[in-house]
């Protein structure tokens, strides 16, 4: 009972992938796929429900005999190793609490009293339970405990990856990409993401963000205090998408536009919150909706991210690139000036890649894995005279 939602999780993946989502995002026990530099091996983080790189991402490590003192029964179930990642701790003078796994395996374990009990960690975090209870329920921890412990997951997982700009960019490239596979699906097929969290975690996660976001086109960190795109009235949208608007929970007033194209058969938007980004393709009464990073390059060239041709809005090759260099015109006056905005996109690029191979399913792909006719796009952009 222990592993049953990160095994959930893991064929919930493996359909993804033989729908062909993903060329590489199966999670099956243990699984590792050939990459120039070596052995990448992927797991399940156990708060999110995501893939990450154990080569790229450096969680903390514990002896397990040292840190779960008499969880004995409980570790053997988990079917855990001698030493173990720890993804979140949280004490208080009675209880001590860890959620610990070896990247394959994960559980929560709860230490009061020198006894032990330990549960899923997504349930307990949740804190969902059966009525009446049933054995394989999570601890019981106080809304206090289980903040706690959120919050040292988030401080965990930032250091991990590298800083908060990358464990960011990990969390929502990859649960955007997820939920984007989901749709039409049942949501048993679907593996949570933290849109599925309890609200309060939701609220502590949008306040450790602080003002950072993740960009929907090159998929880079940027900081909304200096950075100022326009915002569009929400209803400019509707009627045409209001049903698949449901999709993306707390859709505001007003959505931040990314790029805009408009020609006599459709009107497409790359919109949405702060956490909430998608592209809108209008096409007279029919409205469609999708991962802008996806769509946008259509045949994609990296094939870890390629999407099914039915699961993303199809976009011809003139609506594509008009799109794009829109994004361009529309970045260089958010940012403050051309030069401005290219420093932040190679900057930013150059942070992700010293922190990580490309190739790792942890590292979301940026603008190097654009369509030829994107990337010359923006290398004529590069090479224009003077301000845009």
């Amino acid at each position: 009972m222990f592993n049953q939602m990160t095994r959930g999780i893991r064929r919930a993946q493996v359909r993804f992938l033989l729908k062909g989502l993903f060329a590489t995002l199966c999670f099956a026990t243990r699984f590792t796929h050939a990459d120039p530099v070596g052995q990448e091996t992927d797991f399940i983080d156990p708060i999110f429900g995501l893939s990450y790189s154990a080569q790229s991402v450096n969680f903390d490590y514990a002896g397990t005999g040292d840190l779960l003192r008499g969880c004995s029964n409980g570790v053997k179930n988990a079917r855990l190793p001698p030493r173990i990642v720890v993804f979140a701790s949280y004490e208080n003078p009675h209880r001590k609490i860890y959620i610990v796994g070896d990247g394959d395996d994960s559980a929560l374990f709860l230490i009061q009293d020198e006894k032990c009990s330990s549960g899923i960690p997504l349930l307990a975090l949740s804190q969902t339970y059966h009525a009446p209870p049933d054995k394989g329920d999570a601890p019981v921890l106080s809304k206090d405990e289980v903040s706690g412990l959120f919050q040292n997951a988030l401080e965990r997982y930032t250091r991990a990856f590298g800083g908060k700009g990358h464990f960011l960019q990990w969390l929502d490239v990859t649960s955007e990409r997820m939920r984007s596979g989901c749709k039409g699906l049942p949501n048993l097929w679907c593996p949570p993401t933290y849109h599925s969290l309890p609200a309060d975690l939701q609220a502590a996660l949008a306040a450790y963000r602080n003002g950072i976001s993740i960009d929907p086109i090159f998929n880079l960190p940027f900081d909304r205090a200096g950075v100022h795109f326009e915002a569009l009235q929400s209803s400019l949208l509707l009627p045409q998408c209001k049903k698949l608007l449901l999709d993306y929970p707390s859709m505001p007033e007003k959505l931040t536009v990314y790029a805009r194209h408009q020609n006599a058969s459709a009107e497409i938007f790359i919109a949405g919150s702060e956490e909430n980004v998608a592209i809108y393709v209008i096409r007279g009464d029919r409205c469609e909706v999708g991962v802008p990073s996806l769509a946008l390059v259509g045949g994609h060239n990296d094939s870890r991210w390629t999407p099914p041709r039915d699961n993303q809005p199809a976009l011809s090759s003139e609506e594509a690139s008009s799109l794009f260099s829109d994004a361009l015109f529309t970045y260089t006056k958010a940012f403050g000036g051309k030069e401005v905005f290219l420093k932040w996109l190679d900057d930013e690029h150059e942070k992700l890649s010293t922190h990580c191979n490309e190739k790792s399913i942890s590292c979301p792909p940026t603008y190097r894995s654009l369509s030829l006719n994107l990337l010359k796009i923006l290398s004529d952009y590069r090479a224009e005279q003077g301000p845009r």
